[in-house]
């Protein structure tokens, strides 16, 4: 090869064919199993700008116009012909090296040898005893890029998160997702969820600006839309591996596929796919954390299709409130600005130049700390944990509310890791004070800390029976002093208004939830049942009274749905 005019191709009594500009083979690559064999080829393109680009071999025992395209794309000059084109992939199919890099087919975290490297689209963190290199089929665009300094983005953005336990949960979201893999942790995330103009998009610049941003607006190009098909989320994900990926606007969502969106990132698996012949594809994996945003909670936006939310939807997309009580949005402490929209537009102009800075600083002192001993930072990682869920935990939580407070441990215990390492500006205990306020709000919102499905089963009951009034049901403090009302009886015993209302509610069991008949609200947690109303599955033969501490027929239809509330929720609290 020429290095100044390029590839040429020799020809017996003719002149060489000119088959591209000038590159190098740098290295042979393959995957650690010894597998998805490759080229790892540099060049520099017309404007002066090198590019390495990692080339898998499957591409090149093809036609290789893919490969050709790639190449072109990047900027390397290639001949047009059919004979040049067919002797510049019997050139890059016939290349040997000696030397070698292993690749990798996402970033995150990938075992070389015997250390652990965290890959990005543009470099690797830690030390291999290989050169370690991202190689995929078709090269996915990316915002990993950074701006800025640490310690300009510590003084100008991090600075802002203190007091303000929204935007410091943010921050130590973002930084929790590579300490997943380290410890074993499922995949989820957090749903910050208010009105327009609360102060959403300031947190998801926050958490974005620890990762990475771009020329177009900064951390915000780091962002993506929840606008998006059940494939195209999985491919994301798949690019955000053992990282953040941040989905804005839930409302944008498609509602038949949302639900399946939320289990899919959580899961870390993407769907299984057929070859064409019918041999299964190899699936994809991730695991990350997720920052979502939205005007409306996951459950009213699966609504939109009929569908309903699962507990373990719930669990594993945390939804946060994101105002946070203190009269300026999402804002605690407005940091001397005029109010919670000037705040807003600080976060905004300091994350536009300032981002992806801190991530790659925590990574850095991640894998310092196992080069040292990994199996020490891993033990101290899980210890910390532990103890952040013990004291976040609240007394006689269910099992889904321990798999929440979990996952805010785990946040905090990444905020607190940052503090220690000099990459964030605020105390280390700042971070679980963060935490345990936005649980509580999540947990507040929730309404409880038991079964998902048991306080929604007694909000259903207690919202039928008071919307239904006096023609179904009727209260009572005793069975035994229940009382026969022969005003609306006939002689022969039958009501003299047979049959049910007209335009009746659903019933409880319609449409998914309570069977008809006799139901008793049940408390798992207390183990409490507690006998409410007969629930009639089919119409009543005569019209109930109401005969609940004195009530008198006057008072029925006009206080019905007070009296009826305040006996649910009298009943509740004896028992408890």
């Amino acid at each position: 090869m020429n290095r100044v005019r390029g590839l040429f191709c020799k020809r017996e009594e003719k002149t060489p064919l000119w088959l591209s500009a000038p590159f190098r083979v740098l290295a042979e690559t393959r995957d650690p199993e010894s597998r998805a064999w490759g080229l790892l080829l540099h060049f520099r393109n017309r404007d002066g700008v090198v590019h390495e680009l990692a080339i898998p071999k499957r591409l090149i025992a093809g036609e290789g116009g893919e490969v050709r395209q790639l190449l072109a794309d990047h900027g390397l000059d290639l001949a047009s012909s059919q004979a040049a084109r067919q002797a510049f992939m019997d050139y890059l199919c016939s290349i040997q090296t000696r030397e070698r890099a292993v690749s990798v087919p996402r970033i995150g975290w990938h075992r070389v040898a015997d250390r652990l490297v965290f890959v990005l689209p543009d470099g690797v963190i830690g030390e291999a005893s290989e050169r370690v290199i991202l190689q995929s089929a078709e090269p996915q665009p990316h915002d990993f890029r950074k701006g800025g300094s640490l310690d300009e983005w510590k003084a100008k953005v991090a600075t802002l998160c203190i007091g303000n336990s929204r935007l410091m949960l943010a921050a130590s979201t973002a930084l929790a997702g590579p300490l997943l893999e380290l410890l074993g942790e499922e995949g989820g995330g957090v749903h910050y969820v208010g009105n327009s103009s609360v102060g959403k998009s300031a947190a998801g610049r926050i958490a974005a600006s620890v990762w990475g941003g771009g020329p177009r607006e900064g951390a915000k190009d780091f962002w993506r839309s929840w606008n998006g098909t059940a494939n195209g989320q999985e491919g994301a994900a798949a690019l955000h591996n053992d990282a953040l990926m941040i989905l804005d606007e839930m409302n944008q969502a498609r509602a038949q596929e949302v639900g399946d969106v939320v289990f899919m990132i959580a899961n870390g698996a993407g769907k299984l796919r057929a070859q064409r012949s019918g041999f299964m594809r190899q699936q994809a994996r991730f695991r990350l954390l997720v920052f979502s945003t939205g005007e409306g909670t996951l459950e009213a936006k699966m609504a939109e299709a009929g569908q309903r939310v699962m507990a373990g939807q719930e669990v594993r997309l945390v939804h946060v409130p994101a105002d946070a009580g203190a009269g300026h949005g999402l804002f605690e402490d407005l940091q001397g600005c005029a109010d919670g929209g000037a705040l807003a537009k600080r976060i905004e102009a300091a994350t536009r130049h300032h981002y992806g800075v801190a991530a790659r600083a925590f990574l850095v002192w991640l894998t310092a700390q196992m080069a040292v001993d990994e199996l020490a930072l891993r033990r101290r990682l899980a210890g910390l944990v532990d103890a952040l869920f013990q004291r976040l935990v609240p007394a006689g939580a269910d099992g889904q509310v321990q798999r929440m407070a979990r996952r805010f441990a785990l946040i905090a215990a990444a905020g607190e890791l940052a503090a220690e390492a000099g990459i964030v500006p605020w105390p280390a205990t700042d971070a679980e004070c963060a935490a345990r306020l936005c649980l509580e709000a999540a947990l507040s919102e929730r309404g409880t800390v038991g079964a998902r499905e048991d306080a929604a089963a007694v909000r259903k009951l207690r919202d039928f029976l008071i919307s239904n009034g006096p023609s179904r049901f009727e209260i009572w403090a005793d069975r035994n002093s229940r009382r026969q009302d022969s005003e609306d009886r006939g002689h022969d015993g039958q009501d003299e208004q047979p049959g049910r209302p007209q335009g009746r509610s659903k019933e409880p069991g319609e449409g998914g939830g309570l069977p008809p008949g006799i139901y008793k609200v049940r408390d798992r947690r207390l183990g409490l049942v507690v006998p409410v109303a007969a629930i009639v599955g089919k119409p009543p033969t005569y019209r109930p009274r109401l005969d609940f501490d004195g009530i008198t027929r006057a008072t029925i239809d006009r206080d019905f749905p007070r009296l009826m509330a305040k006996a649910i929720d009298k009943a509740l609290k004896e028992a408890t």
